[in-house]
C-alpha cells in the first residue's frame, strides 16, 4: 500500500514538473516569436528613451541620471534603478553603438516573462488545487499584454517577475514559519521595490498576514523589505540635485485627479483639439508646481472635489479602479500598443489575433470574478491556522493595495500589466470555490431522502 502510494506520488510529481517545463516553453515561445517579428515605427521612443538615458549615463559616465544625452548628466532619482541597471547590463554586454542591447533586453524579458508564469503557478498552488493553479499560469503565459510588453524597454516585465518572486518567497515563509524564510521574502520584496516603489504599498497587508502566522517572522520580513529602498533613499539625502521619486509621486497625484486627462492627451495628439490643449496646459501648470509644493498639489485636487463632489467621487471609486484593469493602453497607441508599430502579430497573425480577441472578451469577467473573490480573503482566524489561506489573503492584499495606490495617483491599464497574474489567481479562486459549492449542493440534493 505504502509502496503503491509512493509510486503514484512520484508519477504525480514528475507530471507536474513536466507540466511546468511545458508551460515555461509555451510562454517563452510566444514571447520569443513576438519580439522576433514586431517592428516599432520609430525605434526607441517615449519612456523607453527615458530609461535608455539612464543606461547610457551609467555605462558611459558612471552617473545615475536621466538627463538627455546631449547635456551633462545631472544625478537624480526620478526613476527607480531596477530597469536602468538591467539596461546598463545589456549595454555593457552589447555596446552603445547600435541597438544590440535592445535585442538582448527583449530576450531577457522573454525569459523573465516565462518564469513569471511558472512562479504564479507555484504561488497559486499554495491555496488552489494543482490543476486550477496550473491554469493560472497558462492564462498568465498567454495574456496578450504580458506578451506585448516583452518587446519594450519598459518596467512592466521586470516588475511582474520580481513581484511574483517575492510572492512565492512570502508564501513559502508562511508555510515554513522560519524567520530566515521571512527575511528572504522581505529581501525579494525589497528587490521588487527597486523596480517599482509602488510595491511598498503592499507592506501593511503583508505584515498583517505575516503577523497572523509569526510575529517574529513579520518583524524579519519588515526589516529586510526596507533594506534596499532605505539604501537608495540615503543616496537621495546626499547631493542629488535632479528630480526625485517623491516629486514624481506628487506629479502623478495631480495628473490622476483630472478625469479627462487620457482623452485630452489623445485628442491633442490626434487632431490638435483646442479645448483639450487648453485643459492640458492648465494641468501641466499644476504638474510643474507639484514637485516643489505638495500642499498646492493637494489643494488643487481638493478644489476639483469641491467643484464636482459626485463626479469626482465616481471618478475615484468607480471609474478609476476599472480604468486600471481595463484593456486598452491610454497613454500610447491604444489597444495593446504603447508605441507605434509598423508590424505586430496581434494585428497581422491569426493565432495572436484570436488570442487577443479571447482575452479581450474575458477581461471584464476576470475583473468581476477577482472582485467576487475578495470577501473570501477576510478570514483572519483561518489564516492563523492555514498557510494556504494566508497566501490567498496575501494575494488579495497585493492586488487591493496596489490598486489603491493607482486610484490615488494615476490609473491606466498599463499599470496593471505586472499584476495580471495575481488578478487571474483571484478569479480562479472564485471559480474554484463556486464550482466546489455547486458540487456540494448537488451532492446534498442527491442524498436527500424523499418524504
Amino acid at each position: 500500500m505504502a509502496a503503491g502510494a509512493t509510486l503514484v506520488g512520484s508519477r504525480e510529481r514528475t507530471l507536474r514538473i513536466v507540466a511546468l517545463l511545458a508551460l515555461f516553453a509555451l510562454a517563452l515561445a510566444v514571447r520569443w516569436h513576438y519580439t522576433s517579428v514586431v517592428v516599432p515605427a520609430a525605434g526607441v521612443s517615449g519612456d523607453e528613451q527615458a530609461y535608455g538615458f539612464y543606461g547610457v549615463h551609467l555605462v558611459r559616465d558612471g552617473v545615475y541620471s536621466g538627463s538627455p544625452l546631449d547635456s551633462a548628466p545631472v544625478p537624480d532619482s526620478f526613476r527607480s534603478p531596477g530597469l536602468p541597471l538591467l539596461i546598463a547590463f545589456t549595454m555593457q554586454a552589447r555596446g552603445l553603438s547600435d541597438l544590440g542591447w535592445y535585442s538582448l533586453l527583449q530576450r531577457i524579458q522573454c525569459v523573465l516573462g516565462a518564469l513569471t508564469a511558472v512562479l504564479l503557478v507555484l504561488f497559486a498552488r499554495r491555496w488552489l488545487p494543482w490543476w486550477p493553479a496550473f491554469g493560472v499560469g497558462v492564462v498568465t503565459a498567454l495574456w496578450p499584454h504580458g506578451i506585448a510588453m516583452t518587446a519594450h524597454a519598459l518596467v512592466e516585465v521586470l516588475y511582474g517577475f520580481t513581484l511574483a518572486l517575492a510572492a512565492v518567497a512570502f508564501a513559502r515563509a508562511l508555510a515554513r514559519g522560519r524567520s530566515g524564510e521571512y527575511a528572504l521574502a522581505g529581501l525579494a520584496l525589497s528587490l521588487a521595490a527597486m523596480v517599482n516603489p509602488v510595491v511598498l504599498a503592499v507592506l501593511p497587508a503583508l505584515a498583517i498576514v505575516a503577523a497572523l502566522r509569526s510575529r517574529r517572522g513579520a518583524l524579519a520580513f519588515l526589516a529586510l523589505t526596507f533594506a534596499l529602498p532605505l539604501a537608495w533613499s540615503l543616496r537621495d539625502t546626499a547631493d542629488v540635485p535632479g528630480a526625485s521619486s517623491g516629486g514624481r509621486a506628487a506629479m502623478n497625484l495631480v495628473v490622476g485627479s483630472w478625469p479627462n486627462y487620457h482623452a485630452d492627451w489623445f485628442a491633442t495628439r490626434a487632431n490638435g483639439d483646442a479645448a483639450a490643449t487648453q485643459r492640458l496646459a492648465r494641468m501641466d501648470a499644476e504638474v510643474a508646481a507639484a514637485p516643489g509644493d505638495l500642499g498646492a498639489a493637494i489643494a488643487a485636487v481638493g478644489a476639483r472635489f469641491a467643484a464636482d463632489p459626485s463626479g469626482m467621487a465616481a471618478w475615484y471609486f468607480i471609474r478609476k479602479p476599472w480604468l486600471l484593469w481595463d484593456w486598452g493602453i491610454r497613454i500610447g497607441q491604444g489597444d495593446l500598443q504603447v508605441v507605434a508599430l509598423t508590424y505586430s502579430p496581434f494585428v497581422a497573425e491569426p493565432a495572436y489575433r484570436a488570442l487577443a480577441a479571447i482575452a479581450h472578451a474575458m477581461n471584464p469577467l476576470l475583473f468581476a470574478l477577482a472582485l467576487c473573490s475578495l470577501p473570501l480573503a477576510l478570514r483572519l482566524r483561518a489564516a492563523r491556522q492555514d498557510a494556504g489561506c494566508a497566501a490567498f489573503m496575501a494575494c488579495a492584499g497585493i492586488v487591493v493595495s496596489i490598486t489603491a495606490v493607482h486610484v490615488l495617483l494615476q490609473a491606466e491599464p498599463r499599470y496593471s500589466i505586472a499584476l495580471r497574474g495575481f488578478e487571474i489567481a483571484l478569479a480562479a479562486t472564485a471559480l474554484e470555490r463556486g464550482w466546489r459549492w455547486l458540487a456540494a449542493r448537488r451532492a446534498a440534493q442527491a442524498n436527500e431522502v424523499p418524504a
